[in-house]
């Protein structure tokens, strides 16, 4: 399956002009959000509603809480939403499970929020630091070229 992938993507290098490159790699990632969103909420309500069905509730929602952690742009909601949920699991005869679960997702996505946030804190600065310096040297040409002429266009 990668390299079916690898293979399109390179034969949509080589023949697909540019604009239309960007424009359907867009489209993809749009669309590859809209998916996301959908399966995230599909989960959130397997864990939050009582769907009869020929599983039993307890299984599906552990299953539910356990696929959370694969939905990094909704770290933090997933967590709220957990913490929020936990009351209302004091109450239930599966409290055990449902905590056990919920403190491996939990622990886990602390572990992998921690992770990201070390990374980009770590090459925040060389990332930051030349687009400044470029925002900078472009502003230095500027003036330099149009002089007086941007000083006229300013006021």
């Amino acid at each position: 399956m990668y390299n079916n992938e690898l293979g399109e993507i390179k034969f949509k290098l080589k023949y697909m002009p540019i604009e239309k490159l960007l424009s359907n790699l867009i489209l993809e990632n749009k669309i590859l959000r809209r998916e996301s969103y959908k399966n995230y909420h599909e989960t959130i309500r397997r864990i939050v509603t009582d769907d009869s069905s020929d599983f039993p509730k307890l299984d599906v929602q552990l299953a539910a809480i356990y696929e959370l952690r694969f939905y990094e742009q909704y770290y933090d909601c997933s967590l709220r939403i957990m913490e929020h949920l936990k009351k209302t699991w004091e109450n239930s005869d599966n409290k055990e499970y449902y905590f056990k679960e919920f403190e491996e997702a939990k622990k886990y996505i602390l572990k992998k929020q921690e992770k990201m946030h070390s990374f980009f804190s770590t090459i925040y600065p060389f990332i930051l630091y030349p687009i400044i310096a470029s925002m900078v040297y472009f502003i230095f040409l500027l003036v330099k070229e149009a002089g007086p002429k941007i000083v006229d266009l300013i006021f």
